[in-house]
């Protein structure tokens, strides 16, 4: 029966725990200055309402992703 009522319980927090969280999209770009790339130039994009943050790093183009 303890067996029983654990599973359960386990279940149920993992079907309340369960979202799919917020909607996430790829971006892409090159950072310069005077036409020159960035390397390795820490980048942060933040929402404008609630949600995560997303940080990347520029590569030797001045490419992120």
């Amino acid at each position: 029966m303890l067996r029983r009522t654990m599973v359960l319980a386990a279940s149920v927090v993992l079907l309340v725990g369960c979202d799919s969280g917020p909607k996430l999209i790829d971006v892409q770009g090159t950072l310069t200055v005077a036409g020159k790339p960035l390397d390795k130039i820490h980048v942060e994009f933040w929402p404008e309402g609630n949600g995560p943050r997303s940080i990347g790093l520029t590569d030797a183009q001045g490419k992120l992703t």
